[in-house]
């Protein structure tokens, strides 16, 4: 591939993710290829859709549709059949099991949920294409959810692709909020950081809990903590998806739950992601409105917001 063409690779992979500048991949650090999802077709609004490392060690793969790629226990999914889910595409999937987890890069993808199994279960894309996927790679929207003008809740970008956290704003319903996505750069080119949207109904939930699937964990990887999101929990593993898109299964120990709403003030030490890793950083401002904490990390010249979720007072 010639340098240009990886670098658009690049570029368009960190826009499908929902990156932040500091969580963009770098370039030569993302996965080696991926095969690409369909652009999404217009939904009609009755019809929406509720429209994210370390390598890990390879494995065998039995080849079953029902098997993760990666070590991770068996669980069960909470979705019912008609369920809202976030899952990634077959494809993979697969790619992930026939070349390596480390090699592929997981975007989870608003589903609806058909046939739950006890291993792994049906789910529908917006695409209308049925799959069976691992359990363990399904994420559960909690149906007929409401929000209120402050909350953090787990989501999918409804206008692009990906799992998404956002702060719900004044101006929508309770169950049909208006919301500010948290995971996209809040200087992204098109102004997706600061544009609000409207979340369809059974598209979401409140995170009310750290450690909680879909929030945000910091993750031991020697002297480093990576930035990682919940995808699911086992009584002991974490299954995460972090930097670049990458899955990992961890040992709950290694991992420290993020606050969803930290609580910081102006002239703070803070912790944030840069490229996955977080980093020592000094808060210039705090924006509750649009859950964002500006600041400013050694060697910046200028403060960067990073969401609601991603921040924290201290790592131990």
């Amino acid at each position: 591939m010639a340098r240009g063409e990886t670098a658009l690779f690049v570029l368009t992979l960190a826009v499908a993710l929902g990156c932040q500048p500091d969580e963009a991949p770098r370039q030569g650090r993302a996965p080696r290829s991926a095969p690409k999802a369909p652009e999404a077709p217009a939904v009609e609004p009755d019809r929406a859709l509720p429209a994210v490392a370390d390598a890990q060690a390879p494995r065998k793969h039995s080849g079953s549709a029902s098997e993760m790629p990666l070590e991770f226990p068996v669980v069960k999914t909470s979705a019912a059949k008609g369920d809202v889910v976030l899952a990634p595409a077959r494809a993979w999937i697969d790619n992930a099991a026939e070349r390596g987890v480390e090699n592929q890069a997981f975007i989870f993808d608003p589903a609806r949920m058909m046939e739950p199994g006890a291993n792994a279960s049906v789910v529908e894309t917006r695409h209308r294409q049925k799959s069976l996927v691992p359990n363990g790679l399904i994420v559960a929207i909690r149906p007929a959810q409401s929000a209120d003008p402050g909350d953090v809740v787990l989501t999918h970008w409804h206008s692009r692709s990906g799992l998404q956290r956002a702060i719900i704003v004044e101006g929508g319903e309770p169950a049909e909020p208006l919301a500010l996505y948290l995971d996209v750069a809040y200087e992204n080119p098109p102004g997706w950081g600061q544009k609000k949207e409207k979340l369809a109904p059974g598209s979401f939930h409140v995170l009310k809990k750290v450690g909680e699937v879909g929030t945000t964990v910091a993750c031991t990887d020697g002297q480093k903590k990576r930035r990682g999101v919940v995808i699911s929990r086992a009584p002991e593993r974490l299954l995460v998806v972090g930097y670049a898109g990458l899955l990992t299964s961890r040992d709950p120990a290694e991992c420290q739950p993020i606050p969803i709403s930290p609580k910081v003030a102006e002239g703070d030490q803070v912790w944030v992601p840069r490229l996955g890793t977080f980093v020592r950083a000094a808060v210039t401002k705090v924006d509750a409105g649009s859950g964002r904490v500006f600041a400013t990390a050694p060697g910046e010249k200028t403060p960067t917001a990073t969401g609601y979720s991603n921040v924290a007072s201290k790592l131990e």
